[in-house]
């Protein structure tokens, strides 16, 4: 039983190179309850959804090594987390929104929602014995493809808009409010987007002029948690067990150099003052020296007198 999905998108910037930007979408698809094939059913999508190639063999998958029990040695799975992550290079983004018109993504689009779109959402592919990937035979009926082009137009229009206002901002301004394109940047990604589709709609957009060298400007990574027997309902793990993940098979190009790694990570890492303190201090070594003093909340000139 899939009980729910959930998305959040954040940027992450050092202000001393405010174009060199890196945009993270977090995504979290959850089960509290479920059985084997529930199992099997979640992480079909998700391969669907982020493998490189969906249509790839079962080893070429994104999840293709998972240690999954039998089904007679198992049959109930609780908690069940998959988290993935994608990483875009904002700086690229931008270079790629002033030199992209709305006709581009427009073709895009439409060539995506007219081939791949229901198979990726459905997941209609399995695998044979070999483990060769084999699509589902028979037409899809007409309510999924007039349902096909509801969302179409539905993601076509709120694409669109995004990607408009971005374009303008970075037209229109001879200084950069690079507080707006942050915030900007982060919407297109959001809605570039899917968890229905995965990443092909964002992959297919960053892509559109890069026929060398693809996937420069993305990564994507992920993990499933709690598959096998180790996990009580109140989620403790049991000795060596303990926090055991099977990881996807990571791809993409956008790899965080000098200067774009996660500022946030740097600073905790390298920066953090608090890393520089020692455990403990010496006896007779006063605290305000280390925290600092209280603002004092007595007027300057009170005196006292006459209490």
């Amino acid at each position: 039983m899939l009980n729910g999905k959930s998305k959040k998108t954040i940027v992450e910037v050092e202000k001393r190179a405010p174009d060199k930007f890196t945009i993270f979408v977090s995504s979290r698809v959850f089960a509290r309850k479920t059985d084997h094939d529930g199992l099997s059913e979640i992480i079909k999508k998700l391969n669907a959804r982020y493998s490189l190639d969906p249509k790839s063999d079962r080893e070429n998958q994104f999840f293709a090594d998972l240690h999954i029990p039998e089904e007679d040695e198992q049959d109930t799975y609780r908690k069940i987390y998959a988290d993935m992550r994608v990483a875009v290079d904002g700086e690229h983004l931008l270079k790629l929104v002033q030199d992209t018109d709305e006709k581009t993504i427009e073709t895009m689009l439409e060539s995506f929602f007219n081939d791949e779109a229901i198979n990726i959402k459905k997941a209609r592919w399995h695998f044979d014995d070999d483990g060769n990937c084999i699509a589902k035979e028979g037409e899809l009926s007409s309510t999924k493809r007039a349902a096909n082009n509801i969302i179409f137009s539905h993601k076509q229009r709120k694409i669109l808009a995004h990607f408009r206002s971005l374009k303008r901002e970075l037209s229109h301004s001879s200084e950069p409010d690079w507080h707006s394109i942050w915030i900007m940047s982060r919407n297109l990604v959001h809605e570039l987007f899917s968890q229905y589709y995965g990443v092909h709609i964002l992959r297919g957009f960053l892509n559109l002029y890069d026929t060398e060298e693809k996937d420069k400007a993305i990564l994507v990574y992920g993990e499933i948690r709690n598959i096998g027997d180790h996990i009580e309902t109140l989620e403790r793990p049991h000795g060596h067990h303990a926090n055991m993940r099977e990881t996807g098979a990571h791809w993409g190009n956008y790899v965080f150099g000098k200067d774009k790694v996660r500022p946030i990570q740097y600073y905790l890492k390298f920066e953090d003052p608090t890393n520089q303190l020692p455990i403990y201090w010496a006896f007779n070594l006063n605290s305000s020296l280390i925290l600092g003093t209280l603002e004092n909340g007595q007027p300057p000139n009170f005196t006292g007198e006459g209490i």
